[in-house]
């Protein structure tokens, strides 16, 4: 503590003198006063602390991850989602049905492309954001991270399952059921990528979020990649760089996508629709069985009627080959329902009418009516009714007396057998 001279105003020195050395009045018969402490001399106050966030350092939100890795490593994981998409009930890949694979593949180098451009605006956003002034405050406000993002990345799954569980009984696009959750996992990484993105830019402590996840770039890749695992896991490191925790919803959400895994154990399985990909895929071989029918592209496949007591899919089809494009009949049924193992039957086609059995049956009905060593060329069919299963055809017949068209009828005697008829319309 300091004391001056009450009349001048001198700093006294300690012990106190007799007299002011500057006044020289008696310093015992003056009045001493303290001395002011400066601003600089005054101590902090303790009891109401001032918030000063912990701006964290670029290098906390995880190693930079480069754009080629992010559009390749992007393009194949998509590509494998495809994959799984197209997954047979035989345990085998079908790239054919909807090109699966290769949509995939599509998808992913999009997303990569559009994400490695964007990250490298995020580690230059980053630095901007976490540059701070001589008192340590940030030179940019960090902008509140959004929940919707997090709560649509809780609702896809949910959704995805619905589809997947209650997709089959209702009237739900097959295609749309086989990539409902290829379409969850892909969303949410997408999602999970901005999440990330949008708290690292607000995160608050620097030491609770280092590690590759904190990445946008990775915690993408990763849940791509795993995930079961790295789903849950995202919600996890966004509550620990700042964020609301929403772990729980987060595995509730898991668990109930998991769900479908579990189907067959309460739910009867149920035929696929008419429209599903491996159905389609079946038919094709069936159709190529016939080497005049290859290659045979299957087209606007739709349900004709299904009888639940018999378990019975009967659909129709429209083949199209480099002759023509026709409609085919064909029945999905149970071969072992227990084991979800079922079968496709395509119902017997009429013949062609270029066919060389059919000419030889007009053959030896014109010998019937007289005509002998008859020769056919340029046959034509007029119409088809795959309804009632009826052809009409024209063709010109060379005779001995000349030429002369014939028109002829072609329709199902015993379908189940594979007997038809052939009659010449007069």
């Amino acid at each position: 503590m300091s004391e001056r001279c009450a009349k001048c105003g001198e700093m006294l020195v300690t012990p106190l003198p007799a007299a002011c050395p500057a006044c020289k009045e008696a310093v015992a018969g003056t009045a001493i006063t303290e001395a002011p402490i400066s601003m600089s001399e005054r101590p902090i106050s303790t009891s109401e602390p001032e918030e000063i966030r912990d701006i964290a350092k670029p290098e906390a939100m995880g190693p930079p991850c480069p754009g080629w890795l992010l559009v390749g490593l992007s393009t194949l994981l998509c590509g494998g989602q495809g994959a799984l998409a197209g997954l047979g009930r035989t345990g085998k890949f079908d790239f054919r049905s909807d090109q699966s694979y290769l949509v995939g593949v599509a998808v992913g180098l999009a997303i990569g492309l559009v994400l490695a451009i964007d990250h490298w605006r995020f580690r230059k956003e980053l630095n901007r954001t976490r540059a701070v002034a001589d008192d340590g405050t940030p030179v940019a406000p960090a902008a509140l991270p959004s929940e919707a993002i997090p709560v649509a990345m809780l609702i896809l799954p949910i959704l995805a399952a619905f589809v997947m569980w209650a997709g089959p009984p209702l009237p739900v696009n097959a295609t749309v059921i086989e990539f409902a959750g290829p379409i969850a996992m892909i969303g949410t990484s997408v999602l999970g990528y901005f999440s990330i993105r949008q708290i690292a830019l607000y995160a608050q402590r620097s030491q609770a979020h280092t590690g590759a996840l904190s990445s946008p770039a990775f915690m993408y890749l990763a849940m791509l990649a795993l995930w079961l695992i790295c789903y849950p896991v995202h919600f996890v490191i966004r509550a620990r760089m700042g964020g609301r925790n929403l772990v729980i919803p987060g595995l509730i959400a898991t668990g109930v996508y998991c769900l479908q895994i579990f189907q067959p154990l309460f739910v009867e399985p149920e035929l696929p629709g008419v429209d599903n990909s491996e159905v389609r895929s079946l038919l094709k071989q069936l159709v190529e069985q016939d080497a005049q029918q290859r290659p045979a592209t299957i087209k606007n496949t739709t349900e004709v009627s299904f009888d639940a007591a018999l378990q019975k899919r009967v659909g129709r089809c429209l083949v199209a080959t480099k002759k023509q494009e026709e409609e085919f009949t064909f029945t999905i049924t149970w071969q072992k329902r227990a084991a979800d193992l079922w079968q496709v039957t395509l119902l017997p086609q009429l013949p062609p009418v270029d066919a060389p059995e059919v000419t030889n049956v007009l053959r030896d009905l014109l010998a019937g009516a007289g005509h002998n060593q008859v020769m056919f060329r340029n046959p034509v069919q007029e119409t088809f009714d795959s309804a009632k299963q009826i052809r009409i055809g024209r063709v010109t017949a060379v005779l001995a007396k000349g030429e002369a068209p014939v028109r002829f009828r072609l329709d199902w005697e015993s379908r189940d057998k594979g007997a038809y008829l052939v009659n010449i319309i007069p």
